[in-house]
């Protein structure tokens, strides 16, 4: 899995079944959609 072509070439959406995978392969994007502050505003979003 290409993490960078995925979100770069392709666009994968943050809540895609691609993004999921490789989430859970340990590629997570930490400096931008995956950061705590953009999960931090999704919990505040959903709460």
């Amino acid at each position: 899995l290409n993490y960078g072509a995925l979100t770069n070439e392709q666009g994968v959406q943050a809540g895609s079944a691609a993004h999921r995978r490789a989430w859970e392969s340990g590629h997570v994007d930490y400096h931008g959609r995956d950061s705590f502050t953009n999960i931090q505003d999704q919990f505040q979003r959903i709460l």
